[in-house]
């Protein structure tokens, strides 16, 4: 069981069964002055970031979690996320952090510089990709090149998506090839009667 309070960002509204799975009980969720700020956004979008949140928050809620949530009008000054994320766990006595994987490096780093000997962090791994980050890191170690039809193969081997049975696979494509082979004979043969009729045409094999 995990024990401790969840840290929810605001690009990380996933279906609550997720939480239920983990045994999840206590969130924390903030809006953030810094990222609705450090960047000129369109305020509808800001709109639209802060509303998904807070109705995510009353849908948590609605399932039996307890929320802790702090809105824009209640951040103080200058105090950043991490700021306020301090003083919530210095008051509230935390020793257990978990959260999903973070996606914005920069704030990742900051994040995970919060772990002290009185506080674990207990990092998830994210729904919000097809592949972990094991995955993605033991497909492309020791390459040079990293091509995306490579990674698109190998993604098709892992769902199954698109795949034949190498046996099947080699009798259709022997059987395929005996048909293109005919139909190649049949053109060449067409090509031919058309250099009788004109004589100035030219015929290039393609091999």
């Amino acid at each position: 069981m995990n024990k401790g309070l969840f840290i929810i960002l605001g690009n990380q509204l996933f279906d609550p069964d997720l939480l239920e799975a983990k045994n999840c009980k206590e969130i924390y969720m903030a809006e953030d002055m810094g990222l609705c700020t450090f960047e000129k956004h369109h305020k509808l979008k800001i709109y639209l970031f802060l509303v998904a949140m807070r109705e995510y928050r009353d849908e948590l809620e609605s399932r039996g979690f307890k929320v802790h949530y702090k809105e824009l009008t209640e951040v103080k000054g200058e105090d950043t996320y991490i700021d306020n994320l301090k003083k919530f766990i210095e008051d509230k006595k935390i020793k257990d952090l978990n959260f999903f994987e973070i996606e914005d490096k920069p704030f990742e780093r900051s994040f995970k510089e919060l772990e002290t000997s009185k506080l674990n962090l207990i990092e998830h791994q994210s729904p919000m990709f097809l592949f972990s980050r094991e995955e993605f890191k033991e497909f492309h170690t020791g390459k040079k090149v990293f091509r995306m039809a490579s990674f698109y193969k190998f993604g098709r081997k892992k769902f199954n998506i698109l795949s034949i049975k190498i046996q099947i696979r080699l009798e259709k494509s022997g059987h395929l090839m005996k048909r293109i082979e005919k139909r190649y004979r049949k053109a060449l043969k067409f090509l031919q009667c058309l250099k009788l009729i004109y004589p100035g045409i030219t015929i290039q094999s393609v091999n």
